[in-house]
């Protein structure tokens, strides 16, 4: 009996074991097919370099551009337009509207007499002379008529003054006033005889406007600035400092006097064009 129970202890042994080693056996193996699958990080760090080997490439004529050509196309380091050169733009730009006036197929425009000196050759050969006007506006009108010098034949017929003109004044963007300007001159002598007529909303401001003689109520700034036509009404209740600008154009500021400060202010802006034949 002794020998038989340990025959039976010794066979539960061996199988025992057999399958302890199976299972050991198959564990290994599962193990082997996970490594061969799923590498360890270290080996996949080491395999990076070789998983796209263009992007360490510098491009070349003859290489697609990679990875770094499209960073240095980025938005963050593309080239701006500096300040100057946005200013050099606009500077263009202004340049082409200011003296169009001066190109042929423009019909309207001529170019700028040369007589003409100071702004109002400059203020002739504008395209948007109101644009500029408060550059070049008066600080003080009623001096300036005063002491400005009595218009010479050859200028008044040069701009064209001795005309017929309408047009509007608007004063804070509204309009108020229709105005309408007409010039007759006697150009045998020198200086002028004229009749002048000023007349807004129908209503007659200027002195003499039935009879030939001295032009009371026009001057031209200085021989230094001959084109700036001043004018003033008959009660010195307002005055004006026009530009010619184009072939048929009359522009600029109208001053109205401020009873309480005793001066001259800048109220609004004057646009003449000369009446047609039809008209």
């Amino acid at each position: 009996m002794n020998s038989k129970k340990i025959l039976i202890i010794l066979s539960g042994f061996v199988i025992f074991y057999l399958i302890f080693s199976y299972k050991n056996a198959a564990n290994k193996k599962s193990a082997s097919k996970i490594e061969t699958v799923y590498p360890e990080p270290k080996l996949i760090n080491k395999l990076k370099p070789t998983l796209n080997p263009m992007i360490e490439e510098q491009p070349g004529p003859n290489t697609v551009p990679t990875a770094p050509v499209q960073k240095i196309q980025s938005n963050s380091s593309r080239p701006k337009l500096t300040d100057g050169a946005t200013t050099e733009m606009s500077e263009i730009d202004k340049a082409i509207h200011k003296y169009a006036q001066i190109v042929p197929e423009y019909g309207d425009y001529e170019p700028t007499p040369k007589i003409l000196t100071g702004d109002s050759a400059k203020m002739f050969s504008y395209t948007f002379p109101d644009q500029v006007m408060p550059e070049v506006e008066l600080k003080n009108i009623k001096t300036a008529f005063e002491m400005g010098i009595y218009p010479p034949k050859n200028l008044i017929l040069i701009l064209g003054l001795n005309d017929i003109f309408d047009g509007t004044i608007y004063i804070d963007y509204e309009l108020k006033y229709h105005v309408t300007w007409s010039l007759q001159i006697n150009s045998n002598g020198d200086p002028v005889l004229g009749i002048f007529s000023l007349t807004m909303n129908d209503d007659e401001t200027s002195c003499n406007s039935t009879i030939f003689g001295p032009l009371k109520n026009i001057t031209l700034l200085s021989k230094e600035d001959n084109g700036t036509i001043l004018v003033k009404s008959c009660d010195q209740r307002f005055f004006m400092q026009l530009y010619r600008h184009s072939m048929n154009t009359i522009s600029g500021s109208y001053f109205e006097r401020n009873t309480i400060k005793g001066q001259y202010e800048t109220k609004g802006s004057v646009s003449m064009y000369r009446r047609s034949i039809s008209n």
